[in-house]
């Protein structure tokens, strides 16, 4: 075996360990609506899950406790609210795996 399959083959290996122990993180806000509908649909929009994660959503878990507020850092406005969720997907070209939106 020259250095080139080594190198290939140690590193298939450390992809599947890797894999294997990810797991979803813990939620920390509990809102079946929210992660039912609103963030698939707005996963599925996303230029992400377009590119790079197209296949089956399996699990949606939020992952802040609340909504964050992003404002405007002279006048205090409010410009938009946004909340993180972790999204599990399983794609033909790949095992399951997740992201964080």
């Amino acid at each position: 075996m020259n250095g080139k399959e080594l190198v290939k083959n140690v590193s298939v290996e450390i992809f599947i360990f890797v894999l294997k122990a990810a797991v979803m993180p813990k939620s920390d806000l509990i809102d079946k609506k929210l992660e039912a509908a609103e963030m698939i649909t707005a996963f599925k929009a996303s230029q992400t899950c377009q590119d790079r994660l197209k296949g089956q959503i399996l699990r949606v878990i939020i992952i802040d406790p609340d909504w964050m507020i992003r404002r405007n850092q002279l006048t205090g406005v409010i410009l938009h609210r946004y909340i993180r969720a972790a999204i599990a997907v399983k794609t033909v070209t790949a095992p399951a795996r997740f992201g964080k939106t």
